[in-house]
């Protein structure tokens, strides 16, 4: 289902007018799509270096490659992610704008994480430029404009920002089973030479 909502979108698009009244959902989707991949591109292209200060300042570990690997950060990024935020956005087109919104208060609260990380750090955090940049008005611009139209009621806010809490939480609850599955790894050199 996830390869052809991905497959399908641009068709969306292209026939947004067929869906009376959501014609606004559309704009925010597309737009937070490209928000989502210059986020990508500051985490992990220029300059780079989220996996690596996730598991420095977040988890206090020497090892570069633990709790976030390579190949455990593609994994949640690209298939988990896109796919999913895709499919939250045609949902939200075709059936309720709450369900997408969900996307964007994810992103809101991966937006907070950034924040609060470097406000505490007073350093700067991989994510950060792009969640104030990006995140925050495109979230705000959405919520606004649709309760302002009556589109989205303030419990299914609720609902919506709960689900996207929890998302993230998944996010930090599955790094954390790995790391108490086993905490010798958070010493670096000894683990990176045992894993090869």
């Amino acid at each position: 289902m996830a390869a052809k909502s991905v497959r399908e979108a641009p068709s969306f698009w292209h026939d947004r007018d067929a869906f009376p009244g959501r014609e606004a959902w559309f704009f925010f989707l597309w737009l937070h799509l490209p928000s989502f991949m210059l986020h990508q591109f500051e985490e992990y292209g220029v300059p780079g270096g989220f996996r690596q200060w996730w598991n420095r300042v977040v988890f206090n570990s020497s090892n570069p490659e633990f709790p976030l690997s390579k190949r455990l950060a593609m994994r949640v990024n690209f298939p988990a992610l896109y796919a999913g935020f895709g499919i939250l956005g045609l949902l939200g087109v075709l059936v309720a704008p709450w369900i997408g919104m969900v996307a964007l208060f994810a992103t809101l609260t991966n937006a907070y994480f950034h924040i609060s990380y470097a406000i505490a750090t007073r350093r700067y955090a991989p994510g950060v430029i792009t969640s104030v940049l990006l995140y925050l008005p495109l979230t705000g611009w959405a919520a606004y404009y649709f309760a302002r139209n009556g589109e989205i009621v303030m419990g299914e806010f609720a609902l919506a920002w709960a689900i996207g809490i929890a998302m993230n939480v998944a996010v930090f609850a599955h790094a954390w089973r790995i790391v108490n599955r086993h905490p010798e790894w958070l010493e670096g050199e000894r683990v990176t030479r045992a894993r090869r």
